[in-house]
Order: C-alpha cells, then sequence, then structure tokens
C-alpha cells in the first residue's frame, strides 16, 4: 500500500481541470492533424482521472469527493389501533 494514497478532497478537481483545458485541447487537435485524411477523428472521453505526484516520494495520491443527492427528511410515527397501517406509513392521515 505504499505505491498511493487516497484522501477525501485532496485537491480542488474543477481547478485542476480548468488549468489543463487548453494544454489537453491543445494536445487532442495535434493527434487529430496527425492521422491519415480518412481517419475517424472522432475522440471519446472515457474517464475523468486527476491525481497528484508527491514530489519527495512518487506517491501518486488519489482525491475522493463523496456526494450525496438530494435528502428528504421523513416523519414516521407508532401504528396505532385505529389505523389500518396504511395511513400512517404513506403519510394520508393520523388516526385520531
Amino acid at each position: 500500500m505504499d505505491d498511493f494514497a487516497v484522501c477525501f478532497d485532496a485537491f480542488a478537481k474543477g481547478e485542476v481541470r480548468e488549468k489543463f483545458r487548453p494544454s489537453l485541447y491543445g494536445a487532442l487537435a495535434a493527434i487529430g492533424l496527425a492521422l491519415p485524411e480518412r481517419a475517424d477523428t472522432r475522440i471519446e472521453k472515457i474517464r475523468d482521472v486527476k491525481y497528484l505526484i508527491e514530489s519527495e516520494s512518487g506517491k501518486v495520491i488519489y482525491s475522493f469527493t463523496a456526494k450525496l443527492g438530494n435528502a428528504t427528511p421523513s416523519l414516521s410515527i407508532p401504528l396505532s389501533r385505529g389505523c389500518d397501517g396504511a395511513c400512517a406509513l404513506s403519510g394520508t392521515g393520523i388516526p385520531g
């Protein structure tokens, strides 16, 4: 496990992406120009991977970001004798 490290939010991935975008597009354009005339020049993005290399050890550092979707809070009440179960589970009413 000394070959690489995984950290949470080790660096701003969006900023890194924008900083290197012009170099990436330049390299892709050069490759496209170097291909034969009838070659298929379509480019399809497969993955977007960003990592750092520690200068002293050469260890690769991957940054992991966890994102959650929208959360919906809910409140449940205990089932009571006056309810057949559907009203409490669906939230359509509370027995009196």
